[in-house]
């Protein structure tokens, strides 16, 4: 026993900090670090630690899985965090709800909430387009963001720890202003590749941001307004390639949600927004008032050329944003934009099923 702590604290000491963090650029289990270089487990911890703190890397790790894995990313550069003028409470009971509370005196006439769907960073993301919608955000101090899933792409064009050092410098100078962002069918499937690791879920963490698994956000804002401003966001996992099949899809969830102002659905790779109104029985005064909700198909940044929808002839999607505008009289809109964003409401004349009468 004593020999074999001897060899240990020897193979520690010869231990380069460099081999260890090589070792780490991809993402390894303890028991796989303990075989390969003959330390123990308070050894690791020593070597996390010195590693993490030298300013140049950041340490992610799972540690509720049975299999407990860590990787070392090197860190492009920190932005000093802000901090959110808006706070957060979750559902005590581990549903996905949401409650976004804004002070009711900002002096301001709207709040804008900008919808990403399918980002596919590290892939076939348009890093350029990506680049103008968060410096928009960042740059606009009534402008906020929601984050639909798919935020990385299936198979990544760097290493895992490459991509997602990227993707966090990026989210950096907007996390204070991302009210939400939830996994999507390729951050499971990463995570599943990685030992358990969720990378969005790691980021999301770090910079302090709301984060949910399992598909579904249903939020609220409140803000100046009586009544909240009610969102459901499903990432969803729809195949459709046509456009009417991937409305019938995104429609799915207005058969059984109460009315909710905007209904969010994403993972199709397009961009859909259609205006629906719904009637409230009104019981004290015996009439039948309607309320418009908004659906949004969230646009993907992924390019057109080389995709499957591409090669079958199918039109490339619409990639410029779209987002909701709520007002402080309780009024709310939809506005979409082009690429450059000369922004326009959402009329009934110029969305699908709409019928020119507003």
């Amino acid at each position: 026993m004593v020999g074999q702590k001897t060899t240990s604290k020897k193979a520690s000491e010869r231990l380069s900090d460099g081999e260890f963090i090589e070792y780490l650029s991809k993402v390894r289990t303890r028991e796989e670090i303990i075989k390969k270089f003959k330390v123990d487990d308070k050894q690791i911890d020593t070597l996390l630690k010195r590693n993490q703190t030298d300013g140049k890397h950041k340490l992610f790790q799972q540690e509720d899985q049975k299999v407990k894995a860590c990787i070392l990313i090197p860190i492009l550069g920190e932005m000093k965090k802000r901090d959110k003028i808006w706070t957060a409470v979750r559902s005590s009971i581990g549903q996905p709800t949401l409650g976004i509370v804004f002070p009711p005196d900002l002096h301001w006439s709207k709040l804008r909430v900008v919808f990403f769907g399918n980002v596919e960073f590290g892939g076939r993301c348009d890093e350029q387009l990506l680049d103008e919608r968060i410096n928009w955000i960042a740059r606009e101090p009534h402008v906020f963001a929601v984050f639909n899933g798919d935020c990385f792409a299936k198979k990544l064009n760097d290493e895992l720890g490459a991509a997602v050092n990227k993707f966090r410098y990026k989210l950096a100078p907007i996390a204070h202003k991302i009210l939400w962002m939830q996994q999507g069918c390729n951050e499971e499937m990463l995570a599943n590749k990685s030992k358990g690791i969720d990378m969005l879920g790691q980021i999301c963490g770090d910079l302090n941001i709301e984060y949910f698994t399992g598909g579904q956000v249903h939020a609220e804002i409140h803000w100046a307004s009586q009544n909240p401003f009610t969102f459901f966001c499903l990432h969803g996992t729809s195949v459709a390639e046509k456009k009417g099949s991937k409305l019938n899809a995104a429609l799915r969830p207005f058969g059984w949600l109460e009315h909710t102002h905007y209904v969010v659905v994403s993972h199709m790779t397009d961009s859909m927004f259609k205006k629906v109104e719904r009637f409230k029985r009104d019981q004290i005064n015996l009439t039948l008032p309607s309320a418009k909700q908004f659906l949004v198909i969230a646009p993907s940044l992924g390019k057109y050329y080389g995709t499957a929808l591409a090669k079958k002839g199918f039109e490339p999607p619409y990639r410029g944003q779209i987002n909701a505008a709520l007002y402080k009289s309780g009024d709310y809109h939809l506005y979409a934009g082009a690429k450059v964003l000369n922004l326009k409401e959402i009329k009934f004349e110029n969305i699908v099923g709409g019928n020119g009468n507003d």
